[in-house]
C-alpha cells in the first residue's frame, strides 16, 4: 500500500511484521554510538524510515537513541528514556536512513529490553 503525504513523497507500508526486527540480543547496549544496516528490510530508495521504538530496564535512567548516521547532536534525534523500572516505553519515529543505515544508542543494563520494528518507509 502507497500512501501520498505530499508530492513527490510517497509512503510504503509494509504490513504486519510478526516479530521485532532488532531487539537486544542483535544490538549493543554499551553507551556508544553505533550504526545499524536496515539494507534487509528497507530498500536502497527509501528516504525515510518508519520505525517503532521500545525500551524497558530495570533500572533508571536509561536512554535508547535513534538518528540519521553521522547526524547525532541536540535535537536531531529521537530519545527514549527509562523513567519507571519494568515499564516500557514506545513511540514511532521517522528517521532518515539515507545509505539504508541508522544510529542508535543506549546504555541499558543487563536487564534492558530494546526492540526496533520497521513499519514502513518513505520514498
Amino acid at each position: 500500500m502507497m500512501i501520498s503525504r505530499k508530492p513527490g513523497l510517497k509512503y510504503v507500508h509494509r504490513g504486519n511484521p510478526e516479530a521485532y526486527d532488532y531487539d537486544q540480543r542483535t544490538l549493543t547496549h554499551d553507551g556508544a554510538w553505533h550504526t545499524l544496516d536496515v539494507s534487509a528490510i528497507i530498500p536502497a530508495n527509501a528516504k525515510l524510515a518508519h520505525l517503532r521504538l521500545g525500551v524497558s530496564d530495570t533500572t533508571t535512567p536509561h536512554l535508547f537513541k535513534v538518528a540519521k548516521t553521522g547526524v547525532r547532536a541536540g535535537y536531531a534525534m529521537v530519545c527514549l528514556a527509562v523513567h519507571v523500572p519494568y515499564i516500557v516505553t514506545e513511540t514511532d519515529a521517522l528517521v532518515d536512513c539515507t545509505g539504508q543505515q541508522v544510529d542508535y544508542w543506549t546504555n541499558g543494563s543487563d536487564n534492558l529490553t530494546l526492540r526496533i520494528v520497521v513499519l514502513g518507509w518513505f520514498v
